[in-house]
C-alpha cells in the first residue's frame, strides 16, 4: 500500500537502530544514553534533572523517545515510535499500520529469526530475547507501531 498520508521509519533502519541501542556499550546511565543517542541525530534535553530525549531525525507527529532508568540510574529501555500517531482510526489507517507492521517484523526476522508473537485486543506484539544483548519488543496498538529495546542489565530482572 501506498500511503501519503503518515510518515513511518524505514523498516531497514528501525532495525539499524535497535543493532546500535544493542551493540552499545552496557551498562550507561541517563545522560551517557543520551550523549550515545547523539550518534543517531536525537537530541536530549535536561529539564528539572530529568533528560528527555527526541527523534528529530524522522520527522514523525511523536518524536519523543521515552527513556526509562533503573532506581541505581542505569538506563533500563528506550521506546520510540516507527509511524506517525494517526488521531483517526479508518480502514486505511489499520491497514497501513498492519502493512507497516508485518514489513518491520519481516525485516527484524531475517535478521534476528522469528519473533515470539502474541495478539490481544490492544494490538499486536512480536518480542525477541537474548541474554547478552537485551530484549526487542515491536508493539502495533490501533494508532501507532512502536518498538521497545530493553538493555541487557534490565531484561535480566524482568
Amino acid at each position: 500500500m501506498t500511503n501519503s498520508t503518515w510518515k513511518s521509519i524505514p523498516p531497514t533502519q528501525v532495525c539499524d537502530w535497535i543493532e546500535f541501542w544493542m551493540d552499545a556499550p552496557w551498562p550507561m546511565d541517563e545522560k551517557q544514553t543520551a550523549e550515545y543517542a547523539a550518534r543517531l541525530g536525537w537530541t536530549a534535553e535536561e529539564d528539572e534533572g530529568e533528560i528527555y530525549l527526541t527523534n528529530v531525525v524522522s520527522g514523525l507527529s511523536i518524536p519523543e523517545v521515552m527513556l526509562v532508568t533503573m532506581p541505581s540510574g542505569e538506563a533500563a529501555s528506550i521506546d520510540f515510535h516507527t509511524t506517525d500517531a494517526i488521531r483517526d482510526i479508518t480502514n486505511e489507517s489499520t491497514e497501513f499500520l498492519n502493512d507497516y507492521y508485518t514489513l518491520v517484523y519481516r525485516e527484524a526476522e531475517a535478521r534476528w529469526g522469528a519473533g515470539k508473537q502474541t495478539t490481544s485486543a490492544d494490538g499486536s506484539s512480536a518480542m525477541w530475547d537474548w541474554e547478552d544483548k537485551g530484549r526487542v519488543t515491536l508493539n502495533k496498538g490501533a494508532r501507532a507501531v512502536s518498538i521497545n529495546f530493553d538493555t541487557p542489565h534490565y531484561a535480566a530482572v524482568l
